[in-house]
């Protein structure tokens, strides 16, 4: 149906305001935004912040979440972002993602990923790198103002979120103060606020662990490994995007004692997991806190053996197949840095399926993600 003739008849539909909310919640977001120009009306109630939590809750329950994949093609100099069902064809849901602005390293550093939203970081810009929240939904896009904590080196970590108590996201930046006394800052951006707000010292002689991999999001709390310097033994540091304030996780002694190399921090089932690779023997460890913040739930869920080609896991989908970059013969021969994304089953064949997804080994990225209306209400950038 043509847009003027759905304007036509939607204005001759006169139905309460709950009904219409109730018949719209069902609608996927890319649609959505093109009945914003049905009406004003229609305009004022997809953007108001009472629909766009509704339309949230809704498909946080009822819509399965699709994989959203970002890749550097070494041949092109770009970086991809695509979105597929989670399902065995692994299609490509819509057409390519399109960023609205490319960053001046070869690639943006995931911060992580929320309710449809994905914090981007440029990853190469020194002590102040600028920081994005983006929609790709509905391609709307932020640029978060020039943090105010000076760093004492490059040692930066961040961390996105929701507080799931205001419904407000944020991203925290912990920086390190003094090389010598190990002492770290953090400070939070709320998007409601706009603004950033020094929250906290983090506790002295940590070592918060700089890892290519985005932190962990549990329960509104944001988790990075951290390592205490005088027992040196491992374990996560959380911070609770509500109440702004750290607490530890601790390890089970088969992870608190690990190199940190090893350990690839990971959700599974909801519940926080960390992934510990034996890249000599080829094994894969998966541990999980069934409970969380009991450290006697910590269970050592699966242990598998990767397949030759596979060196790191960075998902999982719902089949319970793994994600992970490989390397592939003939790949390598054209271009060494790349791999292919691929789907690994290992419970029972041990078969992979190639999803046509290449790039550079770490540009690699694969998670669950929601499409969402987050944003739409915001004050935003194209």
């Amino acid at each position: 149906m043509a847009e003027a003739d759905l304007s036509d008849t939607a204005m001759e539909i006169n139905f309460p305001e709950d009904i219409w909310i109730e018949i719209l919640v069902r609608v996927p977001a890319e649609y959505l935004v093109k009945f914003t120009k049905v009406s004003k009306s229609w305009y004022s109630l997809i953007t108001s912040s009472r629909f766009i939590s509704n339309h949230l809750a809704r498909i946080k329950i009822r819509r399965p979440k699709s994989i959203l994949t970002r890749y550097y093609s070494v041949t092109e100099k770009q970086e991809h972002y695509t979105l597929h069902p989670d399902n065995d064809d692994f299609v490509l849901q819509s057409s390519e993602i399109e960023l609205p602005r490319r960053s001046r390293s070869d690639y943006y550093t995931i911060v992580g990923s929320c309710n449809g939203l994905i914090c981007l970081c440029d990853a190469e810009h020194g002590t102040t790198n600028p920081i994005f929240v983006w929609n790709p939904s509905i391609r709307r896009w932020i640029e978060l103002p020039i943090p105010n904590i000076e760093p004492y080196s490059r040692d930066i970590t961040l961390g996105f979120g929701c507080d799931l108590q205001q419904l407000d996201y944020k991203v925290v930046r912990n920086v390190l103060l003094s090389g010598n006394d190990g002492v770290w800052a953090s400070e939070v951006y709320s998007l409601s606020s706009k603004r950033w707000r020094k929250v906290a010292i983090v506790p002295i002689r940590r070592h918060l662990v700089i890892s290519p991999s985005a932190p962990v999001l549990i329960n509104g709390i944001v988790h990075w490994k951290d390592c205490d310097e005088e027992s040196s033994l491992h374990h996560y540091l959380g911070f609770d995007l509500k109440d702004e304030t750290f607490s530890e996780v601790f390890f089970p002694d088969d992870l608190a004692t690990a190199h940190p190399g090893l350990l690839r921090e990971l959700s599974y089932n909801d519940c926080l997991a960390v992934l510990m690779t034996d890249e000599f023997r080829g094994f894969c460890n998966l541990w999980v806190m069934k409970e969380y913040g009991n450290v006697k739930s910590w269970e050592n869920l699966l242990k598998f053996k990767l397949v030759e080609g596979i060196e790191r896991v960075i998902g999982f989908r719902n089949n319970g197949h793994c994600l992970a970059p490989m390397t592939v013969d003939e790949l390598f021969l054209n271009d060494p840095s790349s791999k292919v994304l691929v789907s690994f089953d290992m419970h029972n064949s041990g078969a992979v399926k190639d999803l046509d997804i290449f790039g550079t080994h770490y540009s690699i990225y694969a998670e669950h993600f929601l499409e969402s209306l987050v944003l739409f209400e915001g004050q935003c950038r194209f």
